[in-house]
């Protein structure tokens, strides 16, 4: 068997530490989408259950005008709808509200999906793609050893990584990519490893600042 190469061991360090942090019932993506889950069942379609759909993680720093928009924009999402896959689903989101400012970045379409995918009877998760966006943009770059990804790509291929990271779904991929190789090398104290990469100061040509845009 060939020798791990340096990324491959910077990969397993970092399922390792995301997985004894997952110890921690309240970390971790799937942690994210229970809570939303549990107040679904408890409250049904609401506002409350809507806006907790766009509103966490990294959207904590979203305008809540834009946030409220997104709530009305969101009123017309068919639960009862059969979708395919997770694919789909994105693409419904999108179409509500993939035109609202701050809100119609890739991360918080993403972030937004996921949570109203897993409140569908049965709950849908991405599994064919690993969504890359911000951190988990320069992470994926890092680990598969690319120099950029093409501008208007947001998702790649699963398969791509399966061979980093064995038995790791979609979701958690991306999450690990974002935690632990958002600023495209692997940071690797287990203590100081942001949950999430947080805000992020506006740059010349970027339209905002929020990381969740």
């Amino acid at each position: 068997m060939a020798p791990m190469t340096q990324i491959e061991k910077e990969v397993r360090a970092a399922i390792t530490r995301y997985q004894k942090r997952k110890e921690n019932k309240n970390f971790g993506v799937m942690a994210e989408i229970d809570a939303v889950k549990n107040l679904y069942q408890q409250k049904g379609k609401t506002d409350e259950v809507l806006r907790a759909c766009i509103k966490g993680g990294h959207q904590w720093c979203l305008p809540n005008a834009r946030i409220d928009e997104a709530v009305i924009a969101l009123r017309q999402f068919d639960f009862n709808m059969k979708f395919n896959n997770f694919e789909e689903v994105y693409d419904s989101v999108k179409k509500l509200i993939g035109q609202i400012p701050n809100v119609r970045g890739w991360l918080t379409l993403y972030d937004t999906t996921r949570r109203l995918a897993y409140l569908l009877n049965p709950s849908i998760i991405p599994n064919d793609y690993v969504y890359v966006a911000r951190g988990a943009r320069d992470g994926a770059k890092y680990v598969l050893g690319i120099n950029r990804i093409n501008s208007d790509v947001f998702r790649l291929p699963i398969a791509d990584f399966q061979k980093l990271f064995p038995g790791i779904s979609s979701m958690e991929i991306e999450d690990i990519l974002c935690i632990y190789f958002h600023e495209g090398k692997f940071k690797d104290d287990l203590n100081t490893a942001p949950v999430t990469v947080g805000c992020r100061k506006k740059k010349p040509g970027r339209k905002s600042g929020c990381c969740g845009c």
